[in-house]
């Protein structure tokens, strides 16, 4: 649901949101809810914030139960420095919100009571949860922009985000363990649910974004001026759908074409595997590139 703009940027409300606001009122928690969420709103504006000064558009803010997202432009996922340093904004942020009110509260100038023990609470379990590197997490944007860099954007996307499902699986069995065993409320479930769907999204969305990354690839090198050359090796069978899989973000690749008994057969430059793959499909051969 829209609800307006700030600096430009769409806010939105997903209709689960006003949901969980609903329940949260009936429970007699609204305020709660209502301070929590703003915390949320600030944590995904630090993100904003930070993407803005490295001149990625932020489109929008979608607020979630669980979480937000800040959706920036379409380039950020594959420069993984500014990836890092956008996703690294807002559990910072919050970490710097609690030590502040923590700050605050030991001078005297905020009184020690529940509204104040909510902000640093909140403030540092977002801060801290976020941190956590599994996807959709920031730290897991962190950890998928460091492996993107050796072993590709789909691989690194894909393998984190089944290693975040598992993970969110192994959450929900222990708050059901928990429940049963000790009677600790299970409340944590919904939440690992929210993460263990949002990972599988990830893994979907990875196919999606790597071909729009291939397709803004061309440009990279123009844009960028010089590139780290990247070395491969495939055999001549090799479809380039398999090639292209590896490429890596900030680098241009060259393919050393081998036969099987691995006899160098030619060398090709990353230019000229993505015109073949645009005009001719995912299933040439690279050998047929030589030819």
């Amino acid at each position: 649901m829209w609800i307006g703009r700030i600096f430009g940027i769409q806010l939105l409300l997903h209709s689960s949101f006003l949901v969980t606001l609903c329940l949260f009122a009936l429970a007699g928690l609204l305020p709660h809810a209502l301070i929590l969420f703003s915390l949320v709103f600030l944590h995904e504006l630090a993100h904003a914030a930070v993407a803005a000064l490295l001149h990625f558009p932020v489109e929008k803010i979608e607020l979630f139960p669980f979480g937000g997202r800040a959706q920036v432009s379409f380039p950020l996922l594959f420069r993984p420095k500014a990836e890092i340093a956008v996703a690294m904004a807002g559990p910072l942020w919050s970490l710097a919100l609690a030590g502040l009110f923590v700050f605050l509260q030991a001078k005297g100038m905020f009184r020690a009571g529940q509204w104040t023990e909510l902000m640093i609470a909140g403030n540092l379990s977002l801060g801290l949860f976020n941190l956590l590197p599994f996807l959709p997490m920031d730290g897991g944007r962190v950890l998928r922009a460091a492996l993107s860099r050796r072993f590709g954007f789909r691989p690194s996307t894909e393998k984190l985000a089944r290693v975040s499902q598992l993970a969110s699986g192994l959450a929900a069995a222990f708050s059901l363990v928990a429940w049963r065993l000790w009677d600790i409320s299970p409340g944590f479930l919904p939440i690992c649910l929210y993460l263990f769907l949002a990972a599988k999204q990830e893994a979907e969305f990875a196919s999606y974004s790597h071909l729009r990354y291939l397709l803004h690839k061309q440009e990279e090198l123009h844009q960028e001026k010089v590139l780290l050359a990247r070395h491969l090796v495939a055999e001549g069978a090799t479809p380039l759908e398999k090639i292209v899989t590896q490429f890596a973000p900030g680098s241009y690749h060259l393919v050393t074409v081998v036969t099987e008994n691995l006899k160098i057969q030619g060398v090709i430059g990353e230019a000229q595997i993505l015109e073949a793959l645009f005009q001719g499909g995912a299933q040439i051969k690279i050998l047929e590139l030589l030819t």
